[in-house]
């Protein structure tokens, strides 16, 4: 592996993780430095330093990532509750292990993990905002984050199988070659049995 890559030339996950978790963090950085209104109160450090704390388990998103999901909404939940940070456009760590539970778990992990985020999605969403409006639009982007998920699942067990099919095919043209090779070869000449000192003489040439 050199430079960030397989020797596959595949993009090194834990470097993709990496710079998803640093593009996600620059993300969360946006509403601490743009100006706020008088009538809300300051950005504090320490809201700051609780979005790092959000952000960071995404590193390990596809090692465990029901794991992940569970530490980014007890992070979100304190986010909110607690030190009332200011409010994010996006919930972008929720919305990327989402899509990482549905593109990498197995059904039982999916299952849970549609059973809780149909309970926390809209109580976190309801008690933060009160807004019809906000909640269906909450609602609808980890449904569709969900559904990337399930598609990159789907694309890359479409890959899978084609790859293990010409696999398939290209060793069926190597047995096939190999026997036209065999057919092909004229047999040995026999030797002439004149005497056995000659025929011996023949065949170990």
């Amino acid at each position: 592996m050199v430079g960030g890559r397989s020797r596959t030339g595949a993009a090194n996950p834990l470097t993709v993780d990496l710079g998803i978790a640093l593009l996600v963090q620059a993300a969360m950085t946006m509403p601490f430095v743009v100006s706020r209104g008088p009538e809300l109160e300051p950005a504090t450090w320490s809201a700051y330093g609780l979005t790092t704390l959000i952000v960071i388990p995404l590193v390990w998103r596809r090692r465990a990532p029901v794991a992940v999901l569970l530490a980014v909404v007890a992070a979100s939940a304190l986010y909110q509750l607690a030190l009332d940070g200011p409010g994010q456009p996006l919930p972008y760590p929720g919305l990327v292990v989402v899509y990482t539970v549905a593109a990498v778990s197995p059904p039982p992990k999916r299952l849970a993990t549609g059973g809780l985020l149909l309970v926390a999605v809209p109580v976190s969403e309801w008690l933060n905002t009160r807004s019809a409006r906000e909640l269906s639009f909450c609602v609808f982007v980890f449904a569709a984050a969900y559904v990337f998920g399930r598609l990159t699942d789907a694309r890359q067990r479409a890959n899978r199988i084609e790859t293990e099919r010409a696999t398939a095919r290209e060793r069926a043209r190597i047995a096939r070659e190999m026997h036209d090779i065999r057919s092909d070869t004229p047999p040995p000449a026999p030797c002439p049995s004149i005497s056995p000192t000659v025929t011996t003489r023949c065949t170990s040439r």
